[in-house]
């Protein structure tokens, strides 16, 4: 499989988290011409949904450009659709013919012929804009159940088995997966995800000052997962850890927020949110790790899913507790049963017979052997060599997608396309109706207190990172003057509220700058905590400003 020319349509944007198919491209790339289409969605637009699409759009505008290379072979082109109602007949129809066209120029213009296409993502959208690239080959590269998150979950399926039945090979990287297509493909086979094991050993120093600080002083075993953090987190799972030990251990979540935990989670003072990091870095907080978390809940989606970080984290010879999802159970039948899957939560476990059970040398040598065997490259090679093999038999015989073209795209039509998005970039609606909704702007209020609430803040980072209150409230003060600031912090690793002071009265001259500490054991009694502060003070709660960043969501109540 050599010099080809391949177009890829991806399940997620090329900057997002690390996955099969950012592996796959690049193992491509090496010896073909590649262009990467990012995620053209698979449900409709919800209102959490709102920063990721304005980032995109931001992301456009700045760049200035739908394609842009990562090398002299890999190209990747970020698509202008309309991202609202994905499953409507006239938004299929408008986005198909936009995207179309701009693919068909660029593919005319750079005289590419003879175009195959990995789709990992069959809805109806790709299914009708490669009906427009007259391919040589089609293959569908099956690494979820998207079917699960979709909006329109049975047109979703209808499409899937359209390009399924299409497809000259459907990839699975689970065997539930496998067996669900093998029934409607022409050729299906298995192949699960795999490692950088050079690359996992290469990088376990790649850890951030800012990030060591808080492993230096966690007390007790540390427990962690690397992923995003989801619905599918079983939190009972993550709730028994912490009772059968009896909160004297640590549990670390690595990765972005995609769904906020539950309360009772994020204000549990043994757990803790690291957000989202740069994957040279992964390895480091893996290393960082006593044990490594496989908590995802049993259910159809998750049952069809093949965890990447098994083997990440074999790949150091971390011992591994699992939900017994299939795959994990699968996974443990045919490799001695190297991870230790919790299947009842009704009897705790005990760190001194887990650590006899699970860190021993010969589970440690067990799982650097097992993760050496599943290297991407060759999990890729059983792909290419699979793909040679239909090569050569269809040599007499040729494998064409048959399908009449569609129409491009009006001058005109683009144009109002590119107004529509302009109009989208600089008047989010979305933003809109949330500033409706729970409050005014900021700039130029009125008050005479002014109370700043630190804490968790933004699910997406860990609260070491204060500067950003910092930022936002010296933005605030650039446009008023209040006679007094009250700062409530956290003190779990640093005094905040105190570092906030230090960083205010630098620039600014406030009458009075009261600091309120962390005593509740929830967000309830801190309020009620701060509201009685405020009473003692007589500082009246109509004349604050009030700045809370938690749940995502600005609150602003002026005088």
């Amino acid at each position: 499989m050599k010099n080809k020319n391949i177009i890829i349509f991806s399940s997620l944007e090329w900057a997002t988290q690390r996955q099969v198919v950012h592996e796959f491209t690049e193992f491509l790339s090496k010896d073909n011409k590649v262009i990467f289409v990012e995620n053209t969605g698979v449900r409709s637009l919800k209102i959490k949904d709102s920063h990721r699409i304005s980032l995109a759009i931001s992301n456009f505008f700045k760049e200035k450009k739908l394609f842009y290379k990562i090398n002299s072979n890999l190209v990747i082109f970020r698509p202008i659709f309309i991202p609202f109602l994905s499953y409507s007949s006239i938004i299929i129809f408008l986005n198909q013919i936009i995207i179309s066209y701009f693919l068909k120029s660029w593919v005319k213009y750079n005289n590419i012929s003879d175009l195959e296409c990995f789709c990992f993502l069959p809805t109806p959208l790709n299914f009708k804009i490669m009906k427009n690239l007259n391919l040589k080959s089609l293959y569908y590269y099956c690494i979820d159940d998207m079917s699960y998150f979709s909006s329109n979950k049975k047109k979703f399926l209808e499409f899937e088995n359209k390009i399924t039945s299409h497809a000259k090979l459907c990839i699975c990287t689970s065997k539930t997966l496998y067996e669900k297509i093998k029934q409607k493909a022409r050729e299906a086979i298995y192949v699960p995800s795999g490692v950088n094991f050079d690359k996992i050993q290469r990088s376990i120093n790649n850890i951030e000052i800012k990030d060591k600080i808080i492993f230096d002083k966690l007390k007790g075993p540390i427990f962690g997962f690397v992923g995003s953090v989801r619905n599918i987190i079983d939190y009972n799972f993550i709730k028994f850890l912490i009772n059968s030990l009896n909160n004297e251990c640590n549990i670390v979540f690595v990765g972005p927020i995609i769904d906020n935990p539950p309360d009772e989670i994020v204000n549990n003072k043994n757990i803790y949110f690291i957000g989202s990091k740069k994957h040279d870095y992964i390895s480091a907080f893996i290393n960082k790790f006593d044990y490594c978390l496989i908590p995802y809940r049993k259910i159809s989606f998750t049952d069809a899913i093949y965890p990447t970080k098994i083997n990440e984290y074999l790949a150091l010879g971390k011992p591994i507790l699992s939900t017994p999802i299939n795959e994990i159970i699968d996974f443990n039948k045919k490799n001695q049963n190297i991870i230790k899957i919790i299947k009842s939560y009704d009897e705790p476990i005990n760190i001194k017979s887990l650590q006899l059970e699970t860190n021993s040398k010969e589970k440690k040598e067990l799982a650097l052997s097992i993760s050496r065997q599943n290297t991407w490259e060759n999990r890729f090679e059983v792909i290419k060599k699979k793909i040679d093999e239909l090569d050569y038999l269809d040599k007499k015989k040729k494998w064409e997608f048959k399908f009449k073209n569609q129409p491009v795209l009006p001058v005109y039509l683009l144009i109002a396309v590119l107004i529509l998005s302009t109009f989208i970039y600089l008047h989010n609606p979305v933003n809109k109706l949330q500033s409706y909704l729970f409050g005014k702007s900021v700039i130029n209020l009125p008050s005479k207190n002014f109370l700043i609430l630190s804490g968790y803040g933004n699910l997406d980072y860990y609260n070491l990172t204060y500067q950003y209150r910092v930022l936002d409230i010296k933005s605030i003060l650039s446009n008023t003057q209040p006679e007094n600031i009250i700062i409530f912090g956290r003190s779990l690793h640093v005094n905040e509220n105190e570092i906030i002071k230090s960083q205010i009265e630098k620039d600014f001259k406030v009458n009075k700058i009261y600091l309120v500490n962390d005593k509740g054991k929830n967000t309830r009694d801190n309020i009620n905590y701060i509201n009685s502060f405020l009473m003692e003070k007589n500082i009246n709660d109509d004349d604050i400003v009030k700045k809370s960043k938690a749940r995502k969501i600005r609150l602003y109540c002026d005088n």
